[in-house]
């Protein structure tokens, strides 16, 4: 109270209250129009339960439940095992194919063949299971599912023919994330396995020898330093040093929805076993004991029953699942939001589709493709196993030691939704000049190279025989003048 206030509460203290009262009803309502309400304390937001921890501590104490959950929603779940499978086969498809640039003729052929030779085959898979295409989707499928994955370089004994290189996949539980120091010697420190140096750049990993969760696990972690080491995982937070499922949104939901399914056939099958009633009156003269008549107990297709008096028979009706599809469908939605896919392809309904929403569910469903292929596997694992590579062709010979081969990777192709558009649209990008041939390819998830060597392996087959199909794009494609060359 300022002396004004005690002046008057002096001469009428009700007045004063008042006063006082006001005041501080002003106050606040001041504040409640400068704070936000996300903010605010109250009933509304009185279950919400929030942490203020750091992203990495979030990350670390939830990530082992995380996983596990995840692992078990993809095994019993086929909306879970579906929707990492759309993922996987979107990103990376056939392959994310790479193409060397900036080389000779000589030496770009010379680095190609030792591609043939180790990406194409499994001779880059430490397991000898997958060639380097089918390490990316293992790879996306992982990175997906359990929210990081490991790959590791093993340097071989080199072999005339072959490259010494291989690609070891491992599942993040490798990683040992009991492993965490605040100060090591050197200034730096280690978080979840993770080791940093005194500037915070990583300079190491310390990986289990073996699965932590195998019965034959030792639990004895080594370090091994951050060049033989690619970590794959989608960074959401600036210094985010794990991973997490792309699921963890939907998780709670998923598991839910699965209860629920469960719950509507349980009812149904509970309601189908009671299928007839009878119903017996006494006081409409029923049959003595020792009678003739015997119950019915079971109901078969055309048979005929006369029924004694005081006997009626009542049909059962099944309950009805109301709401079941309209619900559904909103929770399917909500799972395929927190997946990063879109409702029609995680569960495969298109009844309610037409051209165009199909087509704006594509486009967006695309641009996460986009972000997962151009944003982190690409960067993250593609470019670093490509220098993994050139540096082992140049030790068996099929580049120059110590320089550094330019690569251009091509994403798989999308499938079109109206080729026939589609294809005429592009056409017209290239020939006004709006895009180049070599992207027009590219985009169509070919190889550039490849396609214009095969084209000029057909021409070359189409001049031999006299032949101008129209197909062959030497000549104008409104075929006024087919003899005549475009200049």
């Amino acid at each position: 109270m300022n002396w004004l206030d005690k002046a008057v509460a002096w001469i009428n203290p009700e007045a004063g209250k008042k006063r006082v009262q006001s005041r501080l009803a002003l106050q606040m309502i001041d504040k409640s129009l400068r704070k936000y309400e996300a903010a605010s304390s109250g009933r509304r937001t009185e279950g919400w339960v929030t942490t203020g921890a750091s992203t990495n501590q979030d990350i670390i104490n939830a990530l082992p439940k995380l996983r596990e959950r995840a692992r078990e929603l993809t095994k019993n779940n086929p909306y879970g095992k579906n929707g990492i499978r759309r993922i996987a086969n979107n990103v990376v498809g056939t392959g994310i194919m790479p193409t060397p640039v900036g080389l000779s003729a000589q030496d770009a052929e010379k680095i190609k063949q030792a591609w043939r030779l180790w990406g194409e085959k499994t001779a880059c898979d430490f397991d000898e299971r997958y060639n380097f295409y089918g390490l990316q989707k293992l790879i996306m499928r992982t990175v997906a599912k359990c929210g990081e994955c490991i790959v590791r370089r093993v340097r071989t004994k080199y072999e005339m023919g072959k490259i010494p290189l291989e690609l070891q996949v491992l599942e993040p539980d490798f990683i040992d994330s009991t492993k965490n120091e605040t100060s090591l010697k050197n200034g730096g420190y280690i978080i979840s396995g993770v080791e940093y140096d005194r500037r915070g750049k990583r300079v190491a990993y310390w990986l289990y020898r073996r699965h932590p969760k195998e019965f034959f696990a030792d639990l004895i972690s080594d370090r091994i330093e951050v060049k033989d080491i690619i970590h794959v995982y989608e960074v959401e937070d600036p210094g985010q040093v794990r991973g997490i499922p792309f699921a963890t949104p939907s998780m709670l939901r998923m598991h839910d929805f699965d209860d629920y399914e469960d719950a509507q056939l349980m009812r149904q099958k509970i309601a189908a076993c009671f299928s007839v009633f009878i119903t017996e009156n006494d006081n409409l003269n029923p049959i003595p004991e020792g009678g003739e008549y015997e119950p019915l107990e079971r109901v078969e297709p055309g048979i005929i029953e006369h029924l004694p008096p005081g006997k009626t028979v009542s049909f059962a009706a099944p309950p009805p699942a109301e709401g079941y599809d309209s619900y559904s469908r909103q929770v399917l939605q909500g799972i395929a939001a927190g997946m990063g896919v879109s409702y029609e392809a995680l569960t495969g309904d298109l009844s309610n589709v037409n051209f165009s929403s199909g087509r704006m569910g594509w486009i967006e469903f695309q641009r996460n493709i986009d972000d997962w292929q151009w944003m982190m596997l690409i960067p993250t694992f593609c470019d670093k196993a490509w220098e993994w590579f050139v540096e082992a062709a140049a030790l068996a010979g099929y580049a120059k030691t110590g320089v550094t081969i330019e690569v251009s990777w091509t994403a798989p192709r999308r499938e079109m939704i109206d080729p026939s558009k589609e294809v005429k649209a592009l056409s017209e990008l290239v020939r006004n000049g709006f895009s180049s041939w070599h992207d027009a390819v590219k985009s169509l998830g070919d190889n550039p190279d490849e396609v214009l060597k095969q084209l000029i392996s057909d021409a070359a087959a189409f001049d031999k025989g006299s032949i101008k199909p129209a197909c062959d794009p030497r000549y104008d494609t409104n075929r006024v003048a087919p003899d005549e060359k475009l200049k």
